[in-house]
């Protein structure tokens, strides 16, 4: 192929008082590398299951306002590349096996190898000894089912959150090279409801809130309508006991979230703080949750993935490159939270990026 600009570079070489200029008009484009535009596009696809009562119902809805909020705000999922079924929020589709089909289907065709997905499910689930279900309108599936339902996803990057109760009985179904798989329970079939996803919420609301707005990723995602002030509510610029309560937690955590850049210590993070809950309440833990990366079809709990051992195994790896290695963590710790930094380690440009960006037929309104 014919090198661009030759006049260009040829006068270059040919004058010894321009031959640096090359490199100075690299240096002018630099910046340009890392804009918003050579971004990983990311997909998301959040299911939400029955939630069986009121109070579970409004537990869900929270927990997925703010996963939604997360994944566009800091994690730069576009809204059109969001998708929400849930049998607990009226105004996004029901989370039926027919609706979930399609969704996953349009998932696997606008995504492409150089893209991400994250898959979150939140609900209560149910395990036997030889299969385990999350709880759906109608017919449910089996961790099989689901995890057929995805065996074709093209996208480099695959990082499943299986937060119901009986998520354990998930992991083997879903476990593959090139794939991170996190559970809220492990395999032994812990069916309780589980605190992991709401904690994971409270990290990534922690997160939202000590992130300043000139470092987040995406726009910040439209507030919830339901959200008016009424008369006896305080107005926007009072701020409530609870949000006054929130912001301090923020304040006093911001070291610790500005230190979770990636999916291994998301995790470690959230299962830590169950742990945390269930000791400080002296209540024996009903839930283990478990981390696969390796494609082992095993999983491993948060206290064996010291980020220290990760490294070792990367390093000691025969092909540092590979996605598979012979210990859990590795790739989730090279799995970066924040896209533009994943835009400045790769040499991924805007011309590999796809540029279908139709609204999807799952419109996500706001939760």
């Amino acid at each position: 192929s014919h090198p661009p600009f030759p006049l260009f570079r040829e006068t270059c070489l040919m004058n010894p008082h321009l031959r640096w200029m090359p490199l100075m008009v690299l240096g002018l484009l630099w910046p340009v590398c890392g804009s918003a535009e050579d971004r990983l596009r990311r997909h998301a696809l959040v299911v939400v299951g029955i939630p069986g009562d009121q109070e579970h119902r409004d537990r869900f809805l929270d927990t997925t306002k703010t996963w939604r909020t997360w994944l566009i705000t800091v994690a730069g999922v576009d809204e059109q590349d969001l998708m929400i079924l849930s049998a607990a929020n009226p105004k996004t589709p029901v989370s039926t096996a027919e609706n979930l089909a399609q969704a996953v289907k349009q998932l696997r065709d606008r995504a492409s190898e150089e893209d991400s997905v994250w898959v979150f499910l939140l609900g209560h689930g149910s395990q036997d000894a030889r299969h385990a279900w999350l709880h759906l309108p109608g017919p449910d599936l089996d961790a099989i089912q689901w995890a057929s339902l995805f065996a074709d996803m093209k996208a480099t990057e695959q990082v499943f959150w299986l937060t119901q109760a009986g998520s354990g009985g998930f992991l083997k179904a879903f476990s593959a090279p090139g794939r991170i798989v996190i559970t809220a329970t492990d395999t032994d079939g812990e069916v309780n409801a589980t605190r992991f996803p709401h904690l994971l919420a409270e990290l990534m609301q922690t997160q939202l809130a000590s992130t300043p707005p000139d470092s987040r990723v995406g726009p910040v995602a439209s507030p919830d309508q339901e959200n008016t002030p009424t008369e006896d509510e305080p107005a926007e610029n009072e701020p409530t006991d609870r949000e006054l309560a929130e912001k301090e937690v923020a304040e006093a955590s911001r070291p610790q979230m500005e230190s979770i850049t990636n999916v291994l210590q998301l995790f470690r993070a959230t299962a830590s703080r169950v742990n945390e809950e269930f000791t400080s309440t002296g209540l024996v833990p009903t839930e283990h949750a478990q981390l696969d990366d390796n494609g082992d079809q095993a999983g491993t709990e948060f206290d064996a993935l010291e980020p220290e051992t990760m490294k070792q195994a990367a390093v000691e790896s025969d092909v540092v490159d590979t996605v598979r290695f012979p210990i859990d963590g590795v790739l989730a710790q090279r799995t970066v939270i924040f896209p533009e930094r994943i835009a400045q380690s790769t040499e991924s440009s805007a011309d590999s990026l796809p540029s279908d960006r139709s609204n999807s037929q799952f419109p996500d309104p706001t939760p």
